[in-house]
């Protein structure tokens, strides 16, 4: 099983396929076999520019409305991902070099796991209550999460990472690994057609809730995204709060 050249060449921004804008490619290697199974083609700084500013007019905690609303999208997700479970499994066998049923049972099945676990947060989450001193608590996405995820749990991190942004009404620009980027390219192309249309979501991101931003694949990038998403490891001395928390607190006064 191989992919072809055209696979790996496109990054998912703003609601429609785009050619990346770097110029590097690299294979990814079968460590199993130490064979070829695709070629990646790196997406530039250009192209996280662009996710990041796509995925900022979004608006998406807007879109997404009421935590019912976001408990219904994660719940079509769910429901439309039991399909896809052995593609899953065997795109990670392919390009970890996995024995399939570890692929199966450790890594496919843990994607659903993970975001059963999500949905099983959010419903008893509250976004807002009183706290003993009569002070209102308003928790409020913190706005677009840039989210780096490794090659040895995939699809496992990928589902950690993003539903939880989603959950939070945060819209998401994934990195996934060089690695293992195939079955990112399977989350990639299962959207669009089980979320009803939502103002300000374009038709092949409706499912995901991934706003107008979701680039993927920003192969060796990844010190860009950095730079973008953290700009303290970057040496500008702002505050700002913890990268991994998509929500901020306020008083609500």
């Amino acid at each position: 099983m191989t992919y072809s050249s055209s696979d790996l060449t496109h990054s998912y921004i703003d609601g429609r396929w785009t050619p990346v804008t770097g110029t590097q490619c690299s294979p990814v290697i079968n460590p199993a076999t130490e064979t070829p199974v695709a070629m990646l083609h790196h997406a530039g700084p250009a192209d996280v520019e662009a996710a990041v500013a796509a995925a900022k007019r979004a608006h998406l905690a807007e879109a997404l409305g009421s935590k019912d609303n976001r408990v219904a999208l994660l719940e079509r997700i769910r429901a439309g991902f039991d399909s896809r479970r052995e593609d899953l499994a065997q795109a990670i066998s392919l390009e970890m070099g996995a024995p399939i049923d570890l692929s199966r049972n450790a890594q496919a099945e843990t994607f659903l796991i993970q975001l059963d676990a999500t949905l099983d947060a959010l419903r008893g989450f509250a976004f807002a209550e009183t706290l003993p001193n009569g002070d209102h608590l308003i928790r409020q996405p913190t706005g677009v999460a840039g989210l780096i995820t490794p090659w040895n749990w995939p699809i496992h991190q990928i589902s950690l990472k993003v539903f939880a942004a989603l959950a939070a009404g945060c819209p998401v620009v994934l990195k996934p690994s060089e690695h293992t980027p195939l079955n990112a390219r399977i989350f990639d192309r299962n959207s669009g057609r089980r979320w009803p249309a939502a103002r300000c979501l374009q038709p092949d991101q409706r499912r995901w809730g991934l706003g107008r931003g979701a680039a993927h694949r920003s192969s060796r990038c990844g010190g860009d995204v950095l730079h973008r998403f953290h700009p303290r490891r970057a040496g500008d001395r702002r505050q700002r709060g913890p990268p991994w928390c998509p929500l901020r607190a306020g008083d609500g006064r």
